[in-house]
């Protein structure tokens, strides 16, 4: 996983995500707000008791208060909690999990001898969850909101559906925008402002040695997509999209790099689209493209939404298709046994 090479990128995604906003944008509360929920927060997290179980379970509990003392007290972490617009809302359940997400990879990558637990997605999860209701990030959930108004809908089906039912959508709907902001919110402030997203893939690829295997997940991989549109002459001997939704953008005519009346152009690089028909956010590149251009790939696992959407990166197919790809002589070998 990504973090565990680095604990410390998606709080450095979100600060540089932060700091792209648009200058109209005004703070919903004085900046030193959220600093001071975080300060009065962060102790309760060390102090936790159901915390501590799981941390000796994993044998990580030294671990943990290294990285947190680290990672918490760092400026990257202060500047995160300072961007946050408003410390009640989604922006907050956000930098919550990003923290969390940290500091238990930072705790895994310290530990010695490694945890027996440390690639658990089970115990990570419960981990992320316990520090994330810790810090009174947890916004609620697709799944959770899901159950809600399956549960809402049958207790209306006896007193008037439609009626009730518009109730229970009328109810649900603060939650729901809740929950899915961050994700939509994330594509809206890239088709506004991916400029500087865009460049940054371009500095890396031209400073990678080649061949350069581009690898984006999900929105990442619709900037490598858009780039690439825009720049084929990149160095870039293999686009690699997981759980993206690009070709649905393009569809919709909303990939700036590529209006939908526009063929993929000359010297785009050989691609090799990775979906799964449990992530709800994968679409399929190759019926909207044309096989010749790119190869769809399915690599499912038994998580549901939402945890579908990151799973391929437990999945030994996806590493598999990365190293087969990453040998220049060898072209990308589609997992059998998943």
């Amino acid at each position: 996983m990504v973090l565990d090479l680095d604990p410390l990128h998606e709080l450095t995604q979100l600060e540089l995500l932060w700091r792209e906003r648009s200058k109209e944008q005004r703070p919903l509360l004085q900046p030193d707000t959220a600093q001071a929920r975080y300060r009065a927060l962060l102790p309760t997290v060390s102090a936790d008791l159901e915390l501590r179980n799981l941390l000796d379970e994993a044998d990580i509990t030294e671990g943990f208060m290294q990285a947190l003392a680290l990672i918490a007290e760092s400026e990257l972490a202060q500047r995160c909690a300072a961007g946050v617009r408003n410390a009640s809302g989604p922006d907050w359940g956000v930098f919550a999990e990003y923290l969390a997400e940290a500091v238990i990879a930072e705790a895994f990558r310290v530990t010695q001898p490694p945890s027996p637990l440390q690639y658990s997605v089970e115990a990570r999860s419960a981990l992320a969850r316990r520090m994330v209701d810790l810090l009174q990030g947890r916004q609620l959930g697709l799944r959770e909101f899901a159950t809600a108004i399956g549960r809402g809908t049958l207790a209306a089906a006896g007193h008037g559906a439609a009626a009730a039912g518009g109730k229970v959508v009328q109810h649900w709907r603060g939650p729901f925008s809740a929950a899915i902001q961050p994700f939509v919110g994330d594509i809206f402030r890239y088709l506004a402002f991916g400029e500087p997203l865009r460049r940054f893939i371009a500095s890396q690829v031209l400073s990678a040695r080649p061949p350069v295997v581009l690898v984006g997940h999900s929105l990442g991989g619709i900037a490598c997509l858009d780039l690439l549109s825009r720049e084929p002459g990149l160095p870039v001997a293999h686009l690699i999209t997981i759980g993206s939704q690009a070709a649905q953008l393009y569809r919709m005519g909303a990939l700036p790099g590529l209006p939908d009346d526009q063929t993929l152009p000359v010297g785009f690089p050989r691609w090799t689209n990775v979906y799964s028909r449990h992530d709800l956010l994968s679409y399929l590149a190759g019926p909207v493209f044309g096989d010749l251009h790119v190869t769809d790939v399915e690599i499912s696992g038994a998580q549901t939404m939402p945890a579908a959407h990151s799973d391929y990166f437990n999945r030994p197919a996806l590493y598999k298709l990365l190293a087969s790809s990453l040998d220049a002589g060898v072209e990308p070998v589609a997992p059998g046994a998943q």
